[in-house]
This record gives structure tokens, C-alpha cells and sequence, in this order.
């Protein structure tokens, strides 16, 4: 299952925007229609929840 499935539509939407096509907080807030703070929140949410996924493969040195 990918991980990306187990992130809300606007979490995962600033992910993208945010890590992959490597915007800067003010494009990804322009691109999304909401103000850089609510981007800030977004990506913080979306760390928080990808965090338990991703530990035990960053601590096997795996990513």
C-alpha cells in the first residue's frame, strides 16, 4: 500500500507540491489557494503522520 494513499487530499497535495516538485511555501500556497501558514500546518500534519511509517525503515538505513 502506498503511503501516499493514507493522507488526506490536502496533506498529501502539499507533500507533493512542498517535497517533490520542490516549491517554496509561497508557490505551494499560491498553487493551493491558502495562505503560507496553513501550508506550514499541512506539511507538519502530514510528518506527523508519515512519521511511524517511515521510522522503522530510516532506522534499518533503508532510506
Amino acid at each position: 500500500m502506498y503511503s501516499s494513499v493514507l493522507l488526506y487530499g490536502s496533506l498529501f497535495k502539499c507533500i507533493l507540491l512542498f517535497y517533490y516538485m520542490d516549491r517554496s511555501l509561497k508557490e505551494t500556497a499560491t498553487a493551493l489557494g491558502v495562505s503560507e501558514q496553513v501550508v506550514k500546518t499541512r506539511l507538519y500534519r502530514a510528518r506527523q503522520h508519515l512519521r511511524p511509517l517511515l521510522e522503522p525503515i530510516w532506522k534499518e538505513g533503508l532510506i
